[in-house]
């Protein structure tokens, strides 16, 4: 349908309703208000602070969406777009982590509960994707049977401690005794062997 037109799967039926529809992942919100046929840009007041927001077409008294946001945003950067001369596109940056259960305060609100709020990797500042990337790394040495990087690294240092002298655990190494084959013994000799054991 036109009014969901551009939205993510998330976009459930009741995040529609008779002003906007819209959708969200835990940081951004994007929402898709229908305009006039024929809307410009530059025919557009949009008046957004952290808190609130105002859309009135220049000229008219009457907004075309009036609010107060469920939580404040970050205004620097959050932007707005006209598409088609028929759809403003809003799209906010949450101020903080989290699930929206509205976008205008006073308007319906979903269950939260249910949102699917799971983040992918990208999602994540740098420093958190690079301990997940790790904690996923060592897991997977655990499931192939290898020891994890720290017990590796212990392996190594006492493998290097056992070739140093002067350590506690030196291990020196083994002196090389080449084996001599056995000499066998004359077969005179051997029946002899058998003879005396058999006189015991």
């Amino acid at each position: 349908p036109g009014g969901r037109m551009g939205f993510p799967p998330n976009v459930a039926e009741n995040m529609v309703n008779d002003r906007y529809s819209w959708g969200q992942g835990v940081w951004d919100v994007n929402v898709q208000v229908i305009l006039p046929p024929g809307t410009k840009p530059k025919m557009l007041n949009v008046d957004m602070t952290c808190s609130n927001i105002c859309i009135k077409l220049v000229g008219e008294e009457e907004p075309l969406l009036e609010g107060e946001f469920y939580e404040k945003i970050k205004v620097e950067e959050s932007f707005w777009s006209v598409e088609d001369d028929n759809y403003l596109m809003l799209n906010l940056e949450k101020a903080r982590e989290g699930i929206w259960g509205t976008v205008l305060k006073g308007d319906r609100e979903i269950d939260t509960k249910k949102v699917d709020n799971a983040k992918r990797l990208d999602e994540f500042d740098l420093e958190t994707q690079g301990h997940l990337q790790k904690v996923l790394y060592e897991q997977n040495r655990k499931l192939r049977g290898l020891p994890t990087t720290d017990e590796q690294k212990k392996i190594d240092l006492m493998n290097k401690l056992k070739k140093m002298e002067g350590s506690p655990f030196y291990e020196p190494p083994k002196e090389f005794k080449p084996s001599l084959p056995e000499k066998k013994k004359p077969a005179e000799k051997v029946n002899q062997d058998i003879d005396d054991i058999e006189q015991i």
